[in-house]
């Protein structure tokens, strides 16, 4: 009986862990997308294209950022 606690404890620390990474990349992600929309002016281009392309690796799924990096470029 306690082997099997053991089991179902470590399955559903291992889908608690899984989640928390998943859910973390997710926030850091739109944290950066929301870096980029703060600052507008020439001289933040360069860390509004960084800040897209860090939101874009955490993130790949969501179209936002790339359309916002193509805006940035083509400023």
């Amino acid at each position: 009986m306690n082997r099997f606690r053991l089991v179902i404890f470590s399955i559903i620390s291992i889908i608690a862990i899984s989640l928390s990474y998943y859910l973390i990349k997710i926030y850091l992600a739109q944290r950066y997308y929301n870096l980029s929309l703060r600052s507008d002016n020439a001289e933040s281009f360069f860390s509004n294209i960084q800040n897209l392309k860090k939101a874009i690796f955490l993130n790949p799924d969501n179209a936002q950022y790339y359309f916002r990096l193509g805006q940035e470029y083509s400023r």
